[in-house]
């Protein structure tokens, strides 16, 4: 079975600016339970700080 990384490469939705592809989420998420993970982000980007549950790419995720 290809790879999800595989998939994204070769699919041409990928290139069309008028499409966003989306990932997968398992479960249903609560606002209240992302939404310190929101904050705490959003104070990281305004400080300069690196941020938490970045996309990396280069692992096909």
């Amino acid at each position: 079975m290809a790879s999800f990384y595989q998939i994204n490469r070769i699919c041409f939705l990928r290139n069309r600016s008028n499409i966003i592809i989306t990932p997968h989420i398992a479960s249903i998420t609560q606002p209240s339970e992302v939404a310190d993970q929101i904050v705490d982000n959003y104070k990281r980007a305004l400080s300069g700080m690196e941020l938490n549950h970045k996309v990396e790419r280069q692992k096909g995720y």
